[in-house]
């Protein structure tokens, strides 16, 4: 119970056996509210009298909490037993991945908090919008992490990160994927703090040295701190290069983004507060109303001592090739002659249907064993009854709130949500290999818990409610056609084997399951592309014959020289033909209609712009 121990102890220097089944989650609270040291625990001192804080405090542990709070928690600050529980397997499952090996990939995570973001305030844990002149800034940054700069000449081109220079501030004192460590020293009218990350080192005058002058720029500010007690308040001015260093928080989980600029006139605020033996308080407020329209947010997270991580020696530019190679690269591939492009047909079209007239509804349904799921819907103007559309993603579990917003906003969620349905585009948790692969497992629970939140809307139709699903997705569709009543069913090369009990590396020596099938009522379309066989021989193969055998409802669509998923995106690598992926959704419509006892009506033309689909051919001629 490692995590126990340590969220308590950082909260009142208690031990697991005297709280644990007796307000466990109270002592947290006492934490998180600022109620930061038992009454009774006095921090050392130093020899000249001032509060201790030496030592080394990584931030390794940091990595399980997303720096930006997942919309499904609201105002919440802290998980519940059973949210902890999933976390803590998911931070050992990550740990025991990067740590496996020779070389470590990554830091391990170790301790596991119970918080949901490490953005304190706003109380929606979200960063905050930027203003007109933020959003300016935005736009004129650049660097190897800008998701649409394909032009490097010179060093101007690349943040100080790519160059190694620093992190900057605020996020040197956030955790990222490796290099954690945190080591304080103190003298007297002194407290220095060396990060590990970019071998860098805060001298911080305790003291009443003079300031420089604000027109003096330095990388991570000049700092002056004074003591409050036993706290330890620094406050950081004369920070510059706001669009050279720019947050840089790519590698920081549930990161905001990488390139998020500050002003000249950013403030941050510190507080160290040593609240037990082994424990630090820390909070850091970021006051900066040029670019924040709301003028600041707070970060509020432990820091826990451990004098035994080692800090070696940061050599990042001693290696640094990618500034060499990026400019090679993007200078080779401009110098390139363009081919004659050849006679275009005309443009595959999609909707586009501003967020401002149909905005986006956080959905944020609560699954049997009470954990909350995420998800998105957009419905027509007016009251229904409507007919739904379920869209369940493949891939890697937990999609971020950006791509499911991305999803929900744009590919095939706008085309059903122009046809006149209500959509919504879910994520879920991973499937739980140890677990029996039906409603038991998490994710099927989730899946289950958004079907019934759905059916019960005023404005949904419950016998028009359909499923669409690829890849794990279409097993999830599965199991959810399984376990509730709906119209109909689409699944897109489904991974197929565990619906059909079949485990294991050698699945073609297995006979699939049927008892489960007979519980299917729904009709099924199972849509594929060829150019993936590792898949469809595989899943499609097997599952075809056996809905077939157990005289079930279905039709198959195949479409040559597509690739895995194709259909399920309209702007994505993997739609390698818009006109296929066009007219795959146009099947899956009709397929629909032909189920329901409720039919969409396209919505007015005046809700709707149509702008051409384009392919990564097409963006990489236009890049």
């Amino acid at each position: 119970m490692k995590r126990l121990s340590a969220v308590v102890g950082m909260a009142v220097g208690m031990t697991v056996d005297m709280v644990v089944g007796a307000g466990l989650w109270l002592v947290l609270l006492l934490f998180y509210t600022g109620a930061h040291a038992a009454a009774d625990y006095t921090p050392p001192l130093t020899p000249w009298g001032e509060p201790d804080l030496r030592g080394t405090w990584p931030l390794s542990h940091l990595i399980g909490v997303p720096v930006v709070r997942p919309p499904q928690f609201g105002e919440r600050f802290l998980l519940t037993e059973a949210e902890l529980r999933e976390r803590e397997a998911s931070v050992a499952s990550r740990d025991a991945r990067f740590q496996s090996g020779a070389i470590p990939q990554a830091d391990a995570a170790g301790v596991v908090l119970a918080q949901t973001s490490l953005i304190y305030d706003p109380p929606d844990g979200q960063f905050p919008a930027l203003t007109e002149y933020g959003r300016q800034m935005q736009d004129w940054m650049k660097g190897s992490y800008h998701p649409t700069q394909t032009v490097f000449d010179d060093i101007n081109d690349f943040s100080a990160w790519d160059r190694c220079i620093t992190r900057g501030m605020p996020v040197s004192m956030l955790a990222r994927n490796y290099n954690n460590g945190v080591r304080i020293f103190q003298t007297p009218g002194y407290v220095v703090i060396m990060l590990e990350m970019a071998h860098e080192t805060r001298v911080i005058p305790t003291t009443n040295v003079p300031r420089l002058d604000p027109a003096i720029k330095q990388w991570l500010g000049e700092s002056r701190g004074h003591w409050e007690g036993a706290t330890l308040v620094v406050e950081t001015t004369n920070v510059g290069h706001g669009l050279v260093i720019g947050l840089s928080s790519a590698g920081n989980p549930g990161s905001p983004g990488p390139l998020q600029p500050f002003s000249d006139d950013m403030i941050i605020t510190e507080r160290f507060t040593r609240t037990a033996e082994d424990t630090l308080a820390f909070e850091m407020t970021v006051s900066d109303p040029k670019v924040l329209a709301r003028g600041s947010y707070t970060y509020k997270f432990p820091l826990y001592l451990d004098n035994s991580y080692a800090i070696y020696e940061y050599a990042c530019h001693e290696g640094n090739t990618t500034v060499r190679n990026y400019i090679e690269t993007s200078r080779f591939e401009r110098a390139q002659p363009r081919a004659e492009a050849p006679p275009q047909e005309p443009p595959v079209l999609r909707p586009v249907i501003a967020e401002a007239a149909i905005p986006l509804q956080t959905l944020t349904p609560v699954a049997t064993d009470g954990v909350r799921g995420e998800a998105y819907l957009r419905k027509p103007p007016g009251a229904g009854p409507f007919p739904a559309v379920i869209l369940v993603h493949g891939g890697a579990p937990r999609w971020s709130t950006d791509m499911l917003r991305e999803y929900a906003l744009h590919t095939h969620a706008s085309r059903f949500l122009a046809q006149g349905y209500v959509v919504v585009v879910m994520t879920r948790r991973d499937l739980d290999l140890e677990l029996p692969f039906n409603e038991e497992q998490p994710a099927v629970k989730d899946a289950v818990a958004v079907i019934d939140y759905v059916k019960s809307l005023a404005y949904v139709d419950p016998a028009s409610v359909v499923l669409r699903g690829t890849s794990v997705g279409g097993y999830l569709t599965l199991e959810m056609a399984v376990v509730r009543e709906v119209a109909a069913s689409v699944v897109e090369e489904p991974f197929s084997f565990p619906f059909l009990g079949m485990r294991g590396g050698n699945v073609q020596g297995q006979a699939p399951n049927l008892s489960k099938l007979e519980r299917l009522h729904s009709p099924l379309l199972i849509i594929e592309g060829d150019q993936t066989p590792s898949i469809n021989e595989f899943n499609t193969a097997v599952l075809l014959p056996a809905l077939l055998q157990a005289k079930k409802e279905v039709t198959l669509a195949r479409y040559p020289g597509e690739l895995h998923s194709f259909a399920f995106f309209d702007n994505a690598a993997r739609t390698l033909h818009p006109a296929a992926s066009l007219h795959a959704f146009e099947a899956i419509a009709a397929f629909f209609r032909a189920h329901f006892a409720v039919q969409p009506v396209p919505l007015d033309p005046a809700w709707v712009r149509y702008v051409p689909v384009v392919t990564p051919e097409a963006n990489q001629e236009a890049n």
